[in-house]
């Protein structure tokens, strides 16, 4: 890290964080941050960050650096991530740890139970986007704890009305890559498209589709590619 003085702290950290135009800025900033600055909306803000700056690197063949700037990045957040208890995370901040996770492939099995475990507890809080982001992190993961996988399902699959049609796509997708057969989430999401699919766009409808034929469910897929 860089000397004490030109460390940041606290609000400028996170507005730091936040208008990052690059990886490389990005991870400077990481590294700046004190210990002190460093609470659950920062360490979220970082990690998605990092997954948006990466994924846009990806698209354009990332080189030597920047992987080495990823590295660094994630080495510095994994310790951060330690010094944080799960506990702490609020259920959007958890949700957006995890979806970040999986789009870096960050895989710590010690980290990931703690938060599965706590997003288990706060389920009922969270939004209906959030369950999404964090079942589609799990997903990309290819982590499947049963409890949490169940109760988030059954948490969407009641409140369908309330999400939005990529949420409902993204994680009906997540389901599909967990091999997780969920059966009440399966039945509402078929009763909710009879209804809404004319607010789906091609590309969420062929998500649909893909995910229902991948867990055989040749009924639903049927019904939206009719």
């Amino acid at each position: 890290m860089g000397p004490a003085s030109a460390r940041v702290s606290g609000k400028n950290l996170q507005a730091w964080l936040a208008r990052s135009g690059s990886l490389e800025e990005l991870t400077k900033a990481i590294r700046a941050a004190s210990k002190a600055a460093w609470t659950p909306r920062e360490v979220a803000t970082a990690w998605h960050r990092l997954a948006k700056h990466t994924a846009t690197n990806r698209r354009a063949a990332m080189g030597s650096n920047e992987s080495a700037l990823v590295t660094l990045a994630t080495g510095v957040l994994n310790n951060v991530q330690q010094e944080i208890t799960a506990q702490q995370f609020p259920p959007r901040q958890l949700a957006c740890t995890v979806w970040a996770w999986g789009k870096l492939k960050v895989s710590r099995a010690d980290l990931l139970q703690g938060v599965c475990e706590v997003a288990l507890e706060k389920l009922p809080d969270f939004s209906t986007r959030d369950l999404s982001n964090l079942l589609y992190g799990l997903a990309l993961l290819d982590h499947r704890p049963a409890p949490l996988l169940k109760d988030a399902s059954n948490a969407i699959a009641e409140r369908l009305s309330e999400c939005t049609p990529q949420s409902v796509a993204n994680t009906v997708y997540a389901l599909a890559l967990l091999r997780f057969k969920h059966q009440n989430m399966l039945l509402a999401t078929g009763t909710h498209m009879q209804r809404m699919v004319s607010e789906f766009k091609a590309q969420e409808l062929s998500i649909l589709v893909y995910s229902l034929a991948v867990l055989r469910c040749r009924d639903e897929a049927s019904l939206l590619s009719s």
